[in-house]
Parts: structure tokens; C-alpha cells; sequence
């Protein structure tokens, strides 16, 4: 399994959506993410998206490192 993103406040997510969230959607983590058209997606109902991710991650038996507090 690929090493665990760091996944922490929405920009981070945001900028890191591209080659994050293929590894996210292969470990069948649903994200609920929307494209401004210019490449960067934003996640929509920011809180509820990144529990399924720290979710699905933990399920999948990564190690996930917050920016926001400890690794979980």
C-alpha cells in the first residue's frame, strides 16, 4: 500500500487532491470533491469528507499522520 498522505486542514487536501485521492478512492474511501475547472478540487462538507478518509485509511490499515494532532 502506498505510503499515507498527511491529511490535515482543506488546502492541504486541496492541493494534494490530485495524487491523493486516487490512492484514497482505491482503498474505497468516497470523497465528495468538486473541481473549479483549473485542476484543484475542493472537498464539499470538508469535516464529514476527511472522517470517511482518516475512515477508510485506518479500515485499509494505514497509519495516518494529522497535521491537526497526533497520528491516529
Amino acid at each position: 500500500m502506498p505510503v499515507a498522505p498527511v491529511l490535515g486542514q482543506q488546502d492541504r487536501l486541496s492541493t494534494r487532491a490530485q495524487s491523493v485521492g486516487g490512492t484514497l478512492r482505491e482503498a474505497g474511501v468516497p470523497l465528495g470533491v468538486w473541481t473549479n475547472g483549473g485542476g484543484h478540487t475542493h472537498p464539499q462538507n470538508w469535516p464529514e469528507v476527511r472522517a470517511e478518509a482518516l475512515a477508510g485509511l485506518a479500515a485499509a490499515g494505514a497509519k495516518v499522520e494529522r497535521s491537526d494532532g497526533p497520528a491516529v
